[in-house]
């Protein structure tokens, strides 16, 4: 680290990085205050040879991650290494003693049969590196939510945040965590703090998680099919909003038992009607009138309704507005 901006701008002068002293100071406070650098702009503008000249000026190495359409969760974190696992299992199968199938399979599921991407290597480093995560606007929702995720949860970076004692966290057979990691003080929102408040009797009036609470049991496949039916229609976001706030799952795959499938199918028809409602309506009113509708509740498009409770009032101050209403 250097010791003020004026040396910041000098080391990237000296690797041949020729900038002005706002960026310096910006690259400065980054490192000393442990932040990212969000960089935009064209293409040629220097924002890769930026990253590149602060890991030659600060003599550290360079992790890069190159985003794109379609990169998955094995490119950015890493991947176990099949081949070295199969010929850990025959070697051990073929050994002259009973295998321990228990202490083979903890064994292959270590950290030493697992390839780092350089998300994990970044984690891994014993010194300070530059993290370059290239064209990151590139990928999709199901990297963001998949990848990072299982990095957070399951592969170290949740160490920046939860109480995890160790790298790896143990998954039951539903492939979740065996003990739920918690949040120190200071990173808890201020209605988590306040939930946990006792009441006026002296019990804590907050609701327990519904991981614990909702019992799982079989699923009818065909409701989750008609459930998944219903996400084009309804855009990704008032989707995945309705299955968060029924279910509390990220994937309709994911709901624990029939009774909780039918009840997200209930609110995904009545969404989907809403929807076609709203439409409708869109038609017979105003083209200025439906937009100022939509930017009064801060939506952009039809397919970025944020949750039912807005699409409820879409319809109602559209209907209000169609010709022929009373309130017209």
């Amino acid at each position: 680290m250097y010791a003020s901006p004026d040396e910041t701008l000098a080391a990237l002068e000296r690797v041949g990085y020729f900038t002005d002293l706002k960026t310096a100071t910006t690259v400065y406070l980054a490192g000393r205050l442990h932040r990212p650098v969000l960089l935009e702009g064209p293409a040629g503008a220097g924002k890769t040879d930026l990253a590149t000249s602060v890991s030659r000026a600060y003599r550290v190495p360079l992790l890069r991650l190159q985003c794109y359409q379609g990169i998955n969760e094995e490119k950015a974190i890493g991947q176990y290494d099949k081949n070295l696992q199969e010929l850990y299992v025959l070697l051990m199968s073929k050994s002259n003693q009973t295998p321990d199938w228990t202490e083979i399979k903890h064994e292959v599921t270590s950290r030493a049969y697992f390839i780092a991407g350089p998300l994990l290597e970044a984690i891994e480093q014993n010194q300070r590196c530059v993290l370059l995560i290239d064209e990151i606007d590139k990928v999709d929702y199901a990297f963001e939510a998949q990848a990072f995720k299982r990095a957070c949860s399951c592969f170290g970076l949740g160490r920046y945040f939860y109480s995890f004692a160790e790298m790896w966290v143990d998954l039951n057979e539903n492939k979740q965590p065996k003990s739920v990691p918690s949040l120190p003080a200071w990173a808890l929102p201020k209605s988590h703090a306040s939930a946990k408040q006792p009441n006026a009797a002296g019990k804590s009036d907050r609701r327990p998680s519904s991981s614990s609470a909702v019992a799982k049991g079989p699923l009818d496949a065909s409701v989750t099919t008609k459930i998944e039916g219903n996400r084009q229609e309804l855009g990704q976001v008032l989707y995945q909003s309705i299955l968060t706030m029924v279910a509390q799952v990220r994937s309709a795959r994911d709901i624990p038992n029939q009774q909780l499938q039918h009840s997200v199918l209930n609110w995904m028809e009545s969404a989907t009607r809403g929807m076609a409602q709203v439409r409708k309506l869109a038609a017979e009113i105003p083209e200025t009138k439906f937009y100022s509708i939509l930017d009064h509740h801060g939506v952009q498009s039809l397919a970025k309704v944020p949750n039912f409770g807005v699409l409820k009032n879409l319809v109602d101050e559209m209907t209000d507005a169609a010709p022929g209403s009373s309130a017209a």
